[in-house]
């Protein structure tokens, strides 16, 4: 299959109805089905014998001309499929295939709770030639939400700042991150978080690059950062602990695939040049 992106085309609205001429993605309650033996839970044109219900699955757009679906499937087991983790099965993909499984939980995820307009309370419905929903009855536009969050890599001479989340698991570390607030740019909102985490401050606060982060509904921002002043104080609810590290200490980082991991390996990479 194809990681050319100009195959792949967003589509203008929601509406549709997939069918054997149509690719497949099928999402459970916690990630991917995945079919057994193959290399991408996408499912080429005629290989899906599966019934779907209508308001479970949403066009994403076409591939090569041909639609894309993804649908949600609310049952334990699907013979002849394993259910993967979203997080798992999305480090596994291509950029463009792992693009449209995160789009597919995100859109799905917002069309399960954008069911009535919150200004009259009336149904709302999906919106031809658009990828909103509109109300029924006043006829307010709703169109999916996305949260912005920040990440950073921050360098203080040869050492990357790294700390341990309370919810990592087997002493793992990663990089400060958070959610923008309203009002806020995203550097202030780098600057924030890590005030808030850790108790530095931050200088040469640039932006880096982006990756969908659909749990549900994020987009993650990265930032390199470097250090101006302040001692290490985390916060000790979020962040256990935070350490310098140097490029020959590092301790388990997150896993190839997301944003945190790229940038770690981005600096790694600078600092070896330097070497």
């Amino acid at each position: 299959m194809s990681t050319d992106p100009r195959h792949f085309i967003y589509g203008d609205d929601f509406l549709g109805k997939a069918d054997d001429s149509s690719y497949l993605l099928l999402l459970s309650d916690k990630g991917l089905w995945w079919p057994d033996q193959a290399e991408t839970p996408l499912l080429p044109p005629g290989t899906a014998k599966i019934a779907v219900p209508p308001h479970a699955q949403i066009r994403l757009g076409t591939w090569d001309g041909i639609p894309v679906f993804a649908c949600r499937l609310n049952i334990q087991t699907l013979p002849g499929f394993q259910e993967i983790p979203q997080r798992e099965g999305v480090l596994r993909l291509d950029a463009e295939t792992a693009t449209i499984a995160c789009m597919g939980r995100a859109l799905l995820l917002w069309l399960e709770h954008a069911k009535f307009c919150p200004d009259c309370g009336a149904p709302l419905q999906n919106k031809r030639g658009e990828r909103s929903r509109e109300c029924t009855k006043c006829g307010r536009p709703l169109f999916p939400t996305i949260a912005p969050a920040v990440i950073v890599a921050i360098s203080k001479g040869n050492s990357l700042l790294l700390a341990h989340n309370s919810r990592f698991q087997n002493g793992m570390y990663g990089l400060i991150a958070g959610f923008v607030e309203a009002g806020e740019s995203l550097e202030q909102a780098v600057a924030r978080e890590v005030r808030e985490e850790v108790g530095i401050e931050l200088t040469d606060i640039r932006y880096w690059g982006s990756q969908s982060w659909p749990y549900p509904c994020s987009l993650m921002l990265g930032f390199t950062a470097e250090y101006a002043s302040g001692d290490l104080c985390p916060d000790g609810v979020e962040i256990t602990d935070a350490k310098w590290f140097t490029a020959d200490s590092f301790p388990i980082t997150p896993r190839p695939g997301s944003i945190a991991s790229v940038l770690i390996s981005h600096w790694l990479q600078q600092h070896r040049d330097r070497k």
